[in-house]
């Protein structure tokens, strides 16, 4: 009789851990589904910043050209200004 019952309890826990181990299973499967995920997206992220410091390069340069211009354009001007009041 009491052989039946560890017989029964040995089942059991067989059974318990079993099922503790799909569990683990499933849950780690999903864990690197979502790190997976995440580093596509942190790769998408890094191209997309690289993306957007090559276009503030550009920018910069752009703003360094207009302000280049307006320092030219205001220089003519105040040599302008200093040439029609020398003439006055």
């Amino acid at each position: 009789m009491i052989e039946i019952f560890m017989v029964i309890i040995e089942t059991l826990i067989l059974i318990v851990a079993l099922l503790f181990t799909i569990l683990i299973y499933k849950v780690y499967t999903k864990m690197k589904k979502i790190h997976t995920i995440i580093s596509i997206n942190s790769i998408e992220l890094e191209r997309m910043k690289e993306l957007a410091i090559g276009k503030d390069d550009l920018l910069s340069k752009i703003e360094q050209k207009i302000n280049g211009m307006h320092t030219v354009i205001s220089t003519q001007l105040v040599k302008g200004i200093m040439k029609s009041s020398k003439e006055k």
